[in-house]
């Protein structure tokens, strides 16, 4: 059955009337109310037809006498899943939700909430929303989309109502909570190293290993029963991530990191077969969860002495629900249980924490111990004829249960049983889950909260019907593929009835179906632990078949049949729009060209409406019906908005480093040998001799010089020494600024225009040539804050040093980029960079006479020459506010 919170006011004088009853329900299936106190975890999806996950827009609180409420409104139906870790705190997630700019979170410190904290995550490459509420412990919530947005409902108790409970079932008996001694920071675990799982006699213990100190919050999940261990500040070091069990109670093991960022939470899940018992014992760097057995390991001298009362007194209604709750980790307790005579002696007495998974019946008042589940809950179906005869109802039905808590002395009513379906089809045993979380019929003061929840969310569409939104948030265009998230089912049907199957899925959902009678067909399927969406959806297009919602019922017909239906609501849709009047509006356009956005305007506009622009005041005359005319102008609102500006800053640094070496030498000698000078052989030869020899390997200005003779100067040497240093540095930064509307060209330029003359066919023309420094840029801002730019930066200049041969034109030299750059607002960026090293060893040598030892050097020179050029060209764009 599905909740309506749009009562008629009938409905709404009997909820006030029934204010006094809250205690009174009724376990109640709904498929778009969440679960209250009582259910651990609650996933709840979108109306059909509606999968974009929306954002977060605004968030509103109230508190007074009867609760709390808080409403968060979005611009599309959520996707949410709810759970408890404690007892006074509500967590509830939103996959793939994003949070608006200008969203704040509520305000709340009263005493029925104390705090509302709204933060997003990014989870195993996945955002998520996460809406935190602290509240005083002991609280029933709801949780109900509204609209386009969530509602959340906490009820403040009134008295205690003198309303007793009938079964004589004594209040627990809690010893003092002993705090947890204080741990460092360097004894925490911080990696899980080891996981394993053993059956130990009719129970399952599954262990963990760790670094250091292990601290764990454990909670459970119901259809399909699970437990899990949450472990702050730890990562995962485990390379299995599946551990399966044989055991009975635990089919698997699964182990993952449920959270990297800003807190490591390494996760540990128990696939449980049935809604099992449990025990949590942590033992330095070991923790161990033992399932189900008939006792805990334990330190039998810490187990604190029970004493039975004498007598129970009666229980009132809010305390019954304080005492189902269980005790938080640091807390030891010891529950008396009762019994009868004969099985007293067997009741456990334990100093650990040891509860269930949530059963059939969530009452206020813990039960003894969890009875066996029926056959008919268990989670598997089977197509297979059963080779025995059905167990009836009231066998599969424990002997002894607790009657239902909230039912008066004035109106008794009998405790629900839950018994398998009486008719299935033949041979098919389908095994429906065990409903451990049912939801308790709300009560005239819950419906009076979500109608406030509802009037609030009306109240704020109503008064920002216009919301101003932000140039880059997101607008819902198209849906996305189908999102399955419903509650897993196992299916082994073989040639079941498919009205019998359709039958089956309504019972294990609580949906409400309507089968046309022309749907016919056999269905064989085999599916494990399956969405029943995804299910559903699969069996029906198996068989050629469609379903249509309408309000809370879901009528499912042959796709032809659905699609006339739809053609003939088109015709009729048409047929409308054409008897419709049209209406004339007149839209003035403030940054937007009214010539440019006709194109766009028309691709939404019916084929009756028409559209003139006039140019001199960019003006929109719109003509249209009046069914078009909302959605015409709302994207006329999102276009004629004004452009953001950017500014960009290029800088092109220009260095050059030179160095030059030079090291030579000249030298020469000659002699004369004759009469004069006392050679008196009078031979021709060597009578008279006169010669010479010269070697001149000169590099730079000369910095020695030495001349060496004799007495008679018939012998002279001269040497000079030639060395020469030169070093030179030169640096040039150029700077150009401008500023540019995104996705709009801007250029600036500076510099000289060089005139060049071109003969052709004796005809001498002349053009000019830029010899400027250049940038031109095309930026856009993107939907993260981001600048794309699309980036020409150019330096021209003559090089009038450079001569080129038979050239009477003067040489430009160019350094240029051209690309596109991603940067951040403010962000400075290096998008290009040439370094060219010149270097030049020579040496100039006497052949043969240049590699003689020592006096080699007088036969040769050297030089060497190096030049370092070096251009690099930065960029900074910042936005414009």
């Amino acid at each position: 059955m599905r909740r309506t919170f749009e009562r008629a006011a009938t409905a709404i004088a009997m909820a006030v009337v029934l204010a006094g009853m809250f205690g009174c329900s009724a376990v109640k299936k709904s498929n778009r109310v969440s679960a209250a106190t009582s259910s651990p975890a609650v996933v709840a999806s979108p109306p059909a037809g509606t999968t974009s996950p929306g954002q977060l827009t605004q968030a509103a609180f109230n508190e007074d006498g009867d609760g709390a409420r808080i409403v968060l409104s979005a611009d599309a139906p959520l996707l949410y899943t709810s759970y408890e870790p404690r007892p006074d705190l509500l967590v509830v997630e939103m996959p793939g939700v994003r949070v608006a700019d200008g969203f704040t979170a509520p305000q709340a410190s009263g005493t029925v909430v104390r705090s509302v904290r709204v933060e997003t995550l990014d989870e195993l490459g996945k955002r998520i929303t996460r809406l935190t509420v602290e509240h005083r412990a002991g609280l029933k919530y709801q949780l109900q989309s509204v609209g386009r947005g969530l509602a959340v409902a906490f009820e403040n108790p009134r008295e205690a109502v003198a309303e007793t409970v009938p079964a004589p079932v004594p209040p627990p008996v809690m010893t003092e909570p002993i705090p947890a001694p204080a741990l460092s920071r360097a004894e925490l675990a911080h990696s899980l190293e080891e996981v394993t799982a053993e059956s130990t006699g009719d129970g399952v213990t599954v262990r963990l290993l760790a670094d250091g100190t292990l601290q764990a919050k454990d909670f459970v999940l119901a259809n399909p029963p699970r437990i899990v261990i949450d472990l702050p500040g730890v990562k995962s070091s485990v390379r299995r991530r599946s551990l399966p069990v044989t055991g009975g109670l635990v089919s698997r093991v699964r182990v993952s990191q449920f959270q990297s960022a800003p807190e490591p939470v390494a996760r540990i899940v128990l696939d449980l077969v049935r809604a099992t018992p449990y025990s949590v014992r942590a033992d330095g760097e070991r923790l161990s969860v033992v399932v189900g057995g008939t006792s805990v390991p334990a330190v039998a001298s810490a187990e604190p002495q029970v004493i039975p009362e004498p007598a129970p007194a009666p229980v009132p209604l809010p305390a019954a629900a304080e005492t189902s709750r269980a005790p938080s980790r640091t807390e030891i307790a010891a529950v008396a249980v009762p019994a009868t005579p004969e099985k007293q002696a067997a009741a456990p007495v334990t100093t650990e924490k040891q509860r269930s998974a949530p059963a059939a019946d969530s009452g206020g008042v813990p039960a003894p111990a969890p009875p066996p589940l029926p056959a008919a809950t268990q989670p598997r179906a089977s197509a297979e004829p059963a080779p025995t005869a059905a167990v009836p109802p009231s066998s599969a039905t424990p002997p002894a249960s607790t009657p239902a808590v909230g039912t008066s002395p004035e109106n008794p009513q009998p405790a629900v049983k839950k018994t398998a379906p009486a008719t299935l089809p033949p041979g098919i045993r389908e095994a429906r889950r065990s409903r451990a979380r049912e939801a308790e019929k709300p009560t005239a003061r819950e419906d009076a909260l979500f109608e406030a929840a509802t009037a609030v969310l009306a109240q704020q569409e109503a008064t920002q019907p216009g919301r101003e939104l932000s140039a880059f948030q997101s607008r819902t265009l198209a849906e996305g593929q189908s999102q399955f998230t419903g509650e897993p089912i196992s299916l082994d049907l073989k040639d079941a009835d498919i009205k019998d199957v359709f039958r089956t899925i309504s019972q294990f959902t609580g949906l409400n179906i309507v089968i046309d009678p022309d749907v016919k067909g056999t269905v064989t399927v085999q599916l494990e632990n399956v969405p029943w969406d995804q299910a559903l959806d699969l069996i029906l297009k198996q068989n050629n078949l469609g379903y249509v919602l309408e309000n809370n019922i879901m009528r499912i017909a042959t796709t032809e049949k659905l699609r006339i239906e739809e053609a003939d609501r088109a015709r009729l849709a048409e047929a409308r729009q054409a008897a419709e009047p049209t209406r004339t509006v007149i839209k003035k356009l403030s940054y937007a060209r009214a010539a440019e956005i006709i194109p766009v305007l028309k691709s939404i506009m019916s084929r009756r409406g028409d559209i003139v622009v006039d140019p001199r005041t960019n003006t929109l005359i719109i003509r249209e019906i009046p069914t078009f005319l909302p959605a015409v102008l709302q994207l006329i609102d999102n276009l004629d908005t004004a452009t953001p500006q950017v500014m960009i800053e290029a800088r092109i640094v220009e260095t050059t480093k030179t160095l030059g070496r030079s090291l030579g030498i000249n030298w020469g000698f000659n002699g004369a040998a004759d009469v004069a000078h006392g050679n008196e052989t009078n031979l021709v030869f060597p009578n008279n001799l006169d010669g010479g020899f010269r070697v001149g390997l000169e590099q730079g200005p000369v910095i020695g010089h030495i001349r060496l003779g004799n007495i008679l100067d018939t012998f002279n040497l001269d040497v000079s020494l030639t060395a020469a240093e030169n070093q030179g540095l030169l640096k040039i930064i150029s700077s150009p600024k401008l500023a540019a509307l995104t996705n709009t060209q801007a250029l600036i330029q500076s510099g000289v225009q060089i005139p060049v003359q071109t003969t052709v066919n004796n005809t001498t023309t002349v053009i000019y040539v830029d010899a400027t420094l250049r940038l031109e840029v095309t930026p856009q801002i993107t939907a993260e804050g981001t600048i794309l730019l699309n980036v020409i930066v150019q330096k021209r200049e003559p090089a009038v040093a450079l001569n080129l041969a038979l050239g009477n034109n003067v040489p430009l030299t160019i350094r240029e980029y051209r690309g596109q750059v991603l940067v951040r607002d403010g962000g400075t960026t290096v998008i290009g960079g040439i370094f060219q090293i010149n270097d030049q060893d020579q040496n100039n040598m006497i052949p043969g006479l240049w590699k003689i030892p020592i006096l080699g050097s007088l036969f040769r020179n050297k030089t060497r020459t190096e030049k370092h050029d070096e251009l690099l060209i930065f960029l900074t764009p910042r936005i414009l506010r």
